[in-house]
């Protein structure tokens, strides 16, 4: 939360417009109503962070990197690209 980011000492933002009505408990299931708001409010917080021109690295808290991504997101030969996906194979609902 907010308050908890604040007490310990980070910058925190909070938009009410976006997640006034961000559930408190947990969803019930992959894909329930819950499951959703949170996923939209993770895309949500990607977009402000990307609209105020930072360069950041998002993932799923299960990734492990071997090496630097970095390093390769650097590497002169991908200059050009804006944006790189992976994607999981995961389609269901």
């Amino acid at each position: 939360t907010k308050e908890l980011a604040e007490a310990m000492g980070l910058t925190a933002f909070y938009d009410e417009t976006n997640f006034g009505d961000m559930p408190s408990e947990a969803a019930l299931g992959y894909g329930d109503r819950k499951f959703v708001a949170m996923m939209l409010a993770k895309v949500f917080c990607v977009q402000m962070v990307s609209m105020l021109g930072y360069d950041f690295l998002f993932q799923d808290v299960d990734i492990v990197w071997y090496t630097n991504p970095l390093d390769y997101f650097n590497k002169k030969e991908n200059a050009g690209f804006d944006i790189y996906f992976q994607d999981d194979g995961a389609h269901s609902t």
